[in-house]
């Protein structure tokens, strides 16, 4: 069987742009939608629905819309999504309540599909020994989306985040314009005869200890969103400056490892080794983050983490794509995507919950999580 279609260069840079700009509108509003709500007098429960409105609509969306494009190719539920993402923007600039915003990031969520589609159109377009590199390129672009658009964010914030908003939404709409006159259309490898029960497709061992892996990978991450700001704050007295500077470290090694060292890791020592070696890494980071003497050192662990990072997820990613049918590719690998919504909708959370508890909790939880996600990793390994 056909597992891949080898295309132009050109196509997939095309993809690379797309998701780029997708992930670029998103960054632009993400760091201000907060005090967005908090105008509206929010508190600290609708604040914390606001943004995980998002991801919790995306877990409910990424299946469905991956198994549409097993049917009718990526091509077009690419434009869709993308068109979905600016009326969800315009509402959400537009929104004159609580009410109103959090049914805006909802429908923004239900809509932001254009990962999984993505990725399943480099998992068609590539053969299983290129599909890591090509995959980690993806990562490596959505890494640079969310450094830019945090940016111009900031920039635009003097005009109000309406302005933002709307910006976004003229990105998103002209990106689905550009999809729809540059991405090329391919029909699907094998055309699903049937809509693939989601239970048909986890009960592949391999899939189903993937899927779990990327859970708690994406989970211990976010764990670390929900507290590492106030754990910065007690140890180190670091500011939201500071705070900015060392995620923007963090995001420039996590640039660098899956845009050119995973792919010769892969290559190395194959997807499970690579996805079990990042999965320690990041458990290390995370352990030893508590007991940082300063931020210079805190500083290191965060590189450490976000190293781990990148190559955990995008191994786990290529291995997911592995042992995906033809037909079923768009199905799994959205179901990858709505496994990594599902932790970030809940993580954050926890993490915040955790550290009322004690300073050092969520880092633990976290470090188990990444610690449990190797041993996963290696397991996978053996069922494939």
């Amino acid at each position: 069987m056909i597992k891949y279609r080898p295309r132009r260069r050109s196509d997939l840079l095309a993809i690379y742009f797309t998701v780029f700009i997708d992930v670029l509108g998103l960054g632009i509003i993400l760091p201000a939608l907060p005090f967005y709500a908090i105008k509206f007098n929010a508190t600290g429960v609708w604040v914390g629905a606001v943004l995980t409105a998002y991801s919790l609509a995306q877990f409910v969306s990424a299946p469905l819309l991956g198994r549409i494009s097993d049917r009718v190719g990526r091509r077009p539920v690419l434009v869709v999504s993308l068109v979905g993402s600016s009326v969800a923007l315009t509402l959400t600039g537009i929104a004159p309540s609580l009410p109103w915003l959090l049914g805006a990031r909802t429908l923004a969520g239900l809509f932001g599909g254009a990962i999984g589609p993505s990725q399943a159109y480099i998992a068609d377009a590539t053969n299983p020994a290129a599909r890591a590199q090509a995959l980690g390129l993806l990562g490596a672009t959505i890494g640079l989306g969310f450094v830019a658009g945090p940016a111009i964010g900031a920039l635009l914030s003097q005009f109000g985040f309406s302005t933002a908003a709307f910006v976004s939404a003229g990105l998103a709409l002209a990106n689905a314009a550009f999809t729809a006159r540059v991405v090329r259309h391919y029909p699907p490898l094998r055309r699903a005869k049937s809509w693939p029960a989601v239970t048909t497709i986890i009960r592949r061992p391999t899939i189903c200890a993937t899927l779990l892996g990327i859970l708690l990978t994406t989970m211990a991450f976010a764990v670390l969103q929900g507290a590492f700001a106030l754990l910065g704050s007690r140890l180190w007295d670091l500011d939201q400056g500071g705070l900015g500077w060392m995620l923007a470290f963090a995001g420039m090694v996590s640039v660098a490892t899956q845009s050119g060292l995973i792919g010769h890791a892969v290559k190395r020592w194959g997807e499970p080794i690579v996805a079990t070696a990042g999965g320690i890494l990041m458990a290390t980071a995370l352990a030893l983050l508590p007991v940082a003497p300063n931020v210079w050192v805190a500083t290191a662990f965060v590189g450490l983490l976000a190293l781990g990072q990148g190559l955990a997820t995008t191994a786990l990613s290529a291995i997911l794509s592995h042992t995906a049918e033809a037909d079923t590719q768009g199905s799994t690998l959205g179901l990858g995507q709505s496994a990594a919504s599902a932790a970030r909708a809940a993580g954050p959370a926890l993490g915040g919950g955790l550290f009322d508890m004690h300073f050092a909790a969520p880092f633990a939880a976290a470090a188990a999580s990444a610690g449990l996600a190797s041993v996963i990793s290696m397991r996978a390994s053996r069922n494939r």
